[in-house]
């Protein structure tokens, strides 16, 4: 093997396996409503209702200016079966930032590097599972003092069903102190 491969094997080995979590992090304190943005961001009700998976964004109850922001997609399977899944890399989601006018000001993956394999796993009736995004202490002093819409997307695809897996997650946020 020669040494530009291995140190490529070795930096997709340290950074390319998206983070999950298992610790929670408490929500509320933050000014949260629905997304004014629809058509960019959200299923349609019938989509929602009948994909396979539920999903909610988990934020941190205070939220500073000058500090990396934690946010948490929480993936739950309300079904009375177990949904197998298959992610295409270590991407287990992804978490974007719109301003008011729907424009995509920032992507959680943009500085990311993942893995190629395939993971396969079975979500459990009734179990979560969760997906950790860090939002830089940089970007949120640039974005402080303006409303914004946070979006989760979760990679998963379904093996067993052609059902939508998950609609996307959408929180308008107000970054004030």
């Amino acid at each position: 093997m020669t040494k530009r491969t291995w140190v490529l094997l070795c930096s997709l080995s340290m950074f390319g396996c998206a983070p999950s979590v298992s610790d929670t992090l408490s929500s509320g304190g933050v000014t949260v409503s629905k997304p004014s943005i629809e058509d960019k961001l959200a299923l349609s009700k019938d989509q929602q209702q009948s994909a396979l998976l539920m999903g909610k964004l988990i934020l941190p109850a205070h939220i500073e200016k000058a500090k990396a922001l934690s946010v948490v997609l929480e993936v739950t399977n309300p079904q009375s079966y177990g949904v197998p899944l298959l992610f295409s890399s270590g991407k287990s989601g992804d978490l974007y930032i719109y301003n008011d006018e729907g424009q995509r000001i920032w992507t959680w993956s943009e500085q990311m590097m993942f893995t190629q394999a395939l993971r396969e796993t079975v979500l459990a009736s009734g179990k979560s599972m969760k997906v950790k995004f860090d939002v830089p202490a940089k970007l949120m002093s640039a974005l402080w003092g303006k409303d914004y819409t946070l979006q989760a997307v979760f990679a998963g695809k379904a093996t067993e069903s052609k059902q939508i897996v998950m609609g996307k997650v959408s929180q308008k946020v107000s970054f004030k102190g």
